[in-house]
């Protein structure tokens, strides 16, 4: 006599109490999915920077010391230079000068150490700004005075090598190239701008539309990368490199120069 087998299925509870676990699961593990791998792209982003440091200061051996490349402007401007920033050709533009071998033309001259991996279409085509400061605006606009950049190994006037920002992770929106600095009542006085310096520092770095809202970091809570000029690289923000030992709040911006 054959001897019937019954087969169970799945009741139609217990199918939803799996389902139910698993999406509890997924919950608790996505959160910690995300802080990984937003700690990754960080992480990632400061080995890039780091990259590029070290190309800077490879740069500026062969350069007499000079990090950011700079062009000469025309004879009716003698002795004066720029830095090659966003207002050049992108085969003009500073990496193509620093990078070994340098970007190619069918990336658009934009080297793959140039973006974030946070930022997939970052305004630009690029994510980090150098600091213009490095190179002190002689008239308020474009043109520096090239006999007083900041070569490898100078002091800056109240800041170690290791406070002063070379290079910062840049709010992705922004299409700029480099962090500039402004001058008032030139070519007199010289004095900084300190609204327009704050104003420059904020719009490029942090997601900030105004005075009132809270400063929004490109790596979330972690903060931003910043290259300084001993050529490592922090996760923190950093005391305002504009800003002299003891005195907030934008009073006396950029001092690298001064005295």
């Amino acid at each position: 006599m054959a001897v019937s087998r019954v087969r169970r299925a799945f009741t139609l509870v217990e199918i939803l109490v799996v389902i139910g676990i698993i999406a509890v699961l997924i919950g608790i593990l996505m959160p910690t999915i995300g802080r990984a791998r937003a700690q990754a792209n960080a992480a990632k982003c400061a080995a890039q920077m780091r990259d590029i440091g070290q190309q800077l200061m490879i740069y500026a051996t062969a350069n007499k010391g000079i990090v950011i490349p700079l062009k000469a402007l025309p004879p009716a401007d003698t002795g004066r230079v720029k830095h090659r920033g966003g207002d050049e050709n992108p085969d003009q533009r500073w990496p193509m000068f620093v990078f070994n071998p340098p970007p190619s033309q069918r990336d658009n001259y934009i080297a793959p150490q140039m973006f974030c991996p946070t930022d997939s279409k970052p305004e630009g085509d690029h994510s980090y700004n150098l600091n213009g400061a490095f190179f002190p605006i002689d008239d308020g606009r474009r043109h520096f005075l090239g006999h007083r950049a900041i070569r490898v190994g100078d002091r800056i006037r109240n800041y170690t090598a290791s406070e002063a920002v070379l290079m910062v992770d840049k709010w992705p929106a922004n299409p700029e190239w480099h962090l500039d600095v402004y001058y008032t009542d030139l070519p007199a006085a010289k004095s900084f701008d300190a609204n327009r310096c704050a104003e420059q520092w904020d719009r490029l770095v942090f997601d900030r539309a105004n005075a009132a809202e809270k400063k929004k970091y490109k790596h979330g809570k972690s903060g931003n990368n910043y290259l300084h000029f001993d050529f490592s690289v922090s996760n923190n923000e950093p005391r305002d490199p504009r800003d002299p030992p003891g005195i907030p709040g934008m009073a006396a911006p950029h001092t690298y120069l001064q005295g």
